[in-house]
């Protein structure tokens, strides 16, 4: 799977949690890529860890040597998501525009069911990415008996 493929499922991955995240450049997410490798390298990932795998991402022209398979650029595409998308989540929480409520006379308003939404969603990538990475490589096989 090429940057261009990777960058692509990152910006849909972040961009159905969070349409303000599509104002990131490729730059900007060919960045956070690296980061993703880096992280995936450090937890010992199946097929981020062996030194065969020592991925680099080229900034001229935008490239991941080697290639990552298919299965390798998803789960990068999704660590990559999820940290930006914790990034953009704690940003809001500092600049107070998310968790708040407030109530004046019969009128209230509340962005902390915003909040948790946007929470559970990042958890939910989360959690297939742990999926992914459990089940890389993995063959499953069905059989019928009689």
């Amino acid at each position: 799977m090429d940057i261009a493929s990777v960058t692509l499922l990152v910006r849909r991955l972040t961009t159905q949690v969070d349409p303000a995240t599509s104002a990131y450049t490729d730059p900007d997410l060919h960045q956070r890529i690296k980061d993703s490798i880096v992280i995936l390298k450090t937890l010992k990932v199946n097929g981020f860890a062996d030194a065969t795998s020592s991925f680099a991402v080229e900034d001229q022209p935008p490239a991941i040597t080697p290639e990552p398979t298919d299965e390798q650029g998803v789960i990068l595409a999704y660590r990559t998501a999820v940290d930006l998308l914790t990034e953009e989540y704690q940003q809001r929480l500092r600049e107070g525009s998310m968790g708040v409520s407030w109530q004046s006379g019969l009128e209230s308003e509340s962005s902390i069911t915003a909040a948790k939404a946007y929470a559970d969603r990042i958890g939910d990538l989360a959690k297939e990415l742990s999926n992914l990475i459990l089940t890389q490589g993995v063959q499953f096989s069905a059989f019928r008996m009689q």
